[in-house]
């Protein structure tokens, strides 16, 4: 079910609709949201999903992978 990557947990393998990539969930120290490609290890914040194409809403497909 699709559901708003703000109210997903950090930690939490997710994909976008029309993306052939997973990511996972995480957050900076500073509350601040983002996502990182599990392939490149890329950082995309969540401000910037826009810039690749990416939406606001996404799947979650396994949650609390890795949490520190």
């Amino acid at each position: 079910m699709y559901q708003h990557i703000g109210f997903v947990k950090d930690g939490t393998l997710v994909s976008f609709p029309h993306s052939a990539r997973t990511f996972m969930k995480v957050c900076t120290a500073d509350g601040l949201g983002g996502v990182v490609d599990i392939v490149s290890g890329e950082l995309i914040m969540i401000r910037d999903l826009p810039l690749f194409d990416l939406g606001p809403t996404c799947v979650e497909l396994q949650e609390k992978v890795f949490v520190m």
